[in-house]
């Protein structure tokens, strides 16, 4: 599993917590609304890519990526 933080960001809303196209609802799961880039938020609702090249792709959007793996 894999987690996107941005270098630039805030920590406060530094961590990848939907990925592109999609929100997350304040019950944690994760709906589609189109948007065109990640939402972000804390690393305690980040969101867990599977593989390591989904990650890629949302991470191409951000300014300055970090792919983290965690278990």
């Amino acid at each position: 599993m894999y987690i996107i933080q941005s270098a630039n960001a805030a920590n406060t809303c530094n961590t990848v917590v939907a990925p592109t196209g999609h929100y997350r609802r304040a019950d944690g799961s994760i709906a589609r609304d189109g948007t065109p880039s990640p939402e972000m938020g804390s690393i305690n609702r980040a969101y867990r890519f599977r593989t390591h090249r989904s990650a890629a792709r949302v991470a191409s959007t951000l300014a300055s990526p970090i792919i983290r793996r965690v278990l």
